[in-house]
């Protein structure tokens, strides 16, 4: 329903924020990346995603659409509710879960509070089909350079954090990839956002 809210911070607790747009205050739970970049009495624009249950109406905030596009594909999966997914991404960054998913590795998951092994394999099998299902539904012009299996790696990580296809073919022409790891791409490509 929401996409985003313009405001000001007026209040910050733990995990949540109090956002004031138009005298109305939007209390919203948000992850760690999108708390760090609150500050009281700050302007700010907040994508945000408003969870509708029988008995609660919740706000949860996300500091950019990248985000936002990851929490959507966690609470896709079964067992991981809205608060799991934000605790999720406030555990790990972007780029750590999306190097996760690629190179299958659960022990990064694994670490957050509230999600075991048995759930980490869940979310990094899931998320795995999801990005790859995201680039086979991708038009044509998405191209991945012959023989360069870092390259590959980083397109469908960077895929798997939100990014389209035109933005990561632009990210990835402002840098000589060859000879590069898959993190060293993600990382430059990243930068050059």
């Amino acid at each position: 329903m929401y996409e985003f809210i313009r405001g000001t911070i007026v209040d910050i607790d733990k995990n949540v924020v109090v956002l004031e747009c138009c005298g109305i205050g939007y209390r919203i739970f948000v992850t760690e990346n999108a708390l760090s970049s609150c500050k009281i009495n700050e302007n700010i624009k907040m994508f945000v995603h408003l969870a509708v249950k029988e008995d609660d109406m919740s706000l949860f905030g996300f500091a950019n659409s990248q985000e936002k596009t990851m929490f959507y594909k966690l609470t896709d999966i079964s067992g991981i509710g809205n608060k799991t997914a934000v605790g999720i991404l406030s555990g790990v960054s972007l780029h750590d879960l999306a190097l996760s998913v690629v190179h299958k590795d659960i022990s990064v998951l694994s670490k957050i509070k509230g999600v075991g092994k048995k759930t980490a394999e869940r979310i990094l099998l899931e998320l795995k089909d999801k990005i790859t299902q995201d680039v086979e539904g991708q038009s044509s012009d998405f191209s991945i350079p012959k023989g360069s299996y870092a390259m590959q790696e980083a397109k469908l990580a960077l895929n798997a954090l939100g990014f389209k296809n035109s933005e990561v073919d632009k990210m990835l022409q402002s840098f000589d990839a060859n000879g590069l790891s898959t993190e060293q791409i993600i990382g430059l490509a990243l930068r050059a956002k």
